[in-house]
């Protein structure tokens, strides 16, 4: 598999575990900070910024680059399994 193949398949998975996390976040009283998650919801939100990530893959001529917003997706995701486990019942 290409490196470029690789990234995408890594952001698309990280936009899933964001979408489950802030599920499970929600469910124990987190408040979602999103503008898009609130005009559009939660999996349609999702599915645009997935698009968008296809669209980021495709074009960059930098792998790199693509880092960024995968660690910003990881803390994010990471906050979101710690707020669900900190207050699960």
């Amino acid at each position: 598999m290409t490196r470029v193949k690789w990234m995408l398949l890594a952001l698309l998975a990280l936009q899933v575990l964001d979408a489950v996390s802030t599920r499970l976040a929600l469910r124990v009283g987190a408040w979602e900070l999103n503008p898009l998650i609130h005009m559009l919801g939660l999996w349609p939100s999702k599915l645009l910024v997935m698009a968008l990530c296809i669209v980021l893959v495709v074009r960059n001529r930098r792998p790199w680059r693509l880092a960024i917003p995968a660690v910003i997706y990881i803390g994010i995701i990471t906050s979101n399994f710690v707020v669900y486990a900190t207050h699960a019942h």
